[in-house]
């Protein structure tokens, strides 16, 4: 487990088991997907960003959803904790109060550049 004060941003085994069943140890295939996870993460995360500033809740919980889901199958806790709550909170049938929603949006960027970080010294400790 990989912590920054006290909470976990990467979950190392599941990081492990990403890389056993999905990469098979291939570090080509581990790159491309981090890099594709680099590319697609930012925009996800730029998407939260407008669609809260639109209060477009519909497409602030598909971006939240999938950030969670891609971070997650990585071993990411923390942003993908977080990106669960936006998801949560934006639900259009029953949307949370917009200042909770925007607490948890709050650090969605610095959440995900953290991840990044963290997941560049995981894949580098496996090369």
């Amino acid at each position: 487990m990989i912590t920054t004060n006290a909470s976990e941003v990467i979950n190392l085994g599941e990081f492990e088991q990403f890389c056993e069943e999905v990469c098979v140890g291939e570090f080509e295939i581990l790159d491309e997907l981090v890099n594709d996870l680099k590319h697609e993460g930012q925009l996800l995360v730029e998407s939260i960003l407008s669609s809260f500033n639109n209060e477009d809740l519909p497409l602030l919980q598909r971006s939240a959803h999938t950030l969670k889901s891609s971070t997650k199958i990585f071993g990411g806790v923390r942003i993908s904790e977080q990106s669960a709550e936006i998801e949560l909170l934006a639900n259009p049938e029953a949307p949370g109060d917009f200042g909770t929603v925007s607490n948890a949006v709050s650090q969605i960027q610095e959440n995900f550049s953290s991840f990044l970080f963290h997941l560049d010294a995981a894949v580098s400790a496996k090369k």
